[in-house]
């Protein structure tokens, strides 16, 4: 530290080094703070030329002294604090505006949902997870240059993609599901044969359905006109993505709709690192949500957010 405050002061007293110039500038910034704040009656004193003040060598007085020594303080107080790293064991971040997240209309409660669950994952794991947003244009480009450990994603693991990065265990669940009258009986998609089933436009519930060329398939604009036509029986039933479903089931059609399937695809949100990066974060993330499952916490989480308490198939 003293060979840096030497070389800095040296620098200072040269006429016409760059970071002289620079350092009697600072001094010029803070020395003029310093008086204002310093100043008995309140008023603010006349700012100097500036040109001629920086042009000006340094006079060996002690306030120009103690000016110079303000001033490298605070260039060590700014470099220090810019390249302090993070406090936390693990960082994770996540886009708040859930780009991926279809239908729209639930990223508030999925900010909360997803947030609470890694605070309650840390405590059980007695590690510190710090939980950060990022625009969902930069949030793999964070990850990738390791301004995070791990961010929540919708991306699945694909063979070519595990390649390259770390999936965590689903932990929240978005993929379609079957809803009937609450008065059938369950039965899988290979009993219904003959049967309409609704879908919407522009979903992947026709990839779905492809599997089963006995079902009947009617399209619908949106996902409310497929639940009141289930609820009249005029069609058997709706392919419904879960969040989507599960609000529906608890409010409008309570009592009267159910979900009568599990999530038919693996859709849905997990965490994701870089393949060498940190790999025990996304073993102690799968212990402490399994743990968080198992003890009820993650279903009151779930039903106080009203998204999904399903488990994966």
């Amino acid at each position: 530290m003293v060979k840096i405050m030497c070389v800095l002061f040296r620098a200072y007293t040269e006429r016409d080094s760059k970071i002289g110039f620079w350092l009697r500038w600072l001094r010029y910034k803070f020395s003029s703070f310093a008086r204002v704040l310093c100043s008995h009656n309140g008023r603010s004193l006349q700012e100097k030329n500036l040109r001629g003040l920086l042009a000006k060598s340094p006079t060996f007085e002690p306030r120009s002294v103690f000016r110079f020594a303000i001033a490298i303080a605070g260039c060590l107080f700014f470099f220090s604090c810019s390249s302090s790293k993070s406090s936390y064991d693990y960082t994770i971040a996540f886009d708040p505006a859930w780009y991926a997240l279809s239908p729209p209309g639930r990223e508030a409660a999925l900010t909360a949902f997803t947030t609470e669950l890694i605070m309650e994952i840390s405590k059980l794991e007695k590690v510190s997870i710090g939980v950060y947003e990022r625009s969902w244009s930069n949030l793999m480009y964070a990850l990738q240059e390791g301004k995070c450990d791990a961010i929540c994603s919708s991306l699945q693991p694909y063979l070519f993609y595990e390649k390259l990065y770390r999936f965590s265990n689903l932990y929240l669940m978005t993929g379609p599901v079957l809803v009937t009258l609450a008065k059938f009986p369950d039965k899988s998609l290979e009993k219904f044969n003959g049967d309409i089933i609704g879908i919407q436009r522009d979903s992947n519930g026709a990839l779905v359905l492809e599997k089963y060329p006995s079902i009947i398939q009617r399209t619908y604009d949106s996902v409310p006109q497929a639940l009141i036509d289930t609820n009249k029986s005029e069609i058997d039933g709706a392919i419904v993505d879960i969040l989507s479903a599960e609000a529906y089931t608890r409010d409008i059609f309570q009592g009267e709709l159910k979900i009568a399937t599990p999530p038919l695809t693996q859709e849905g949100f997990r965490i994701l690192s870089m393949k060498n990066h940190k790999p025990e974060l996304i073993r102690l993330f799968d212990r402490g949500l399994a743990r968080l499952k198992s003890n009820g916490t993650y279903a009151t989480l779930a039903k106080k957010w009203r998204l999904s308490e399903s488990v994966e198939k």
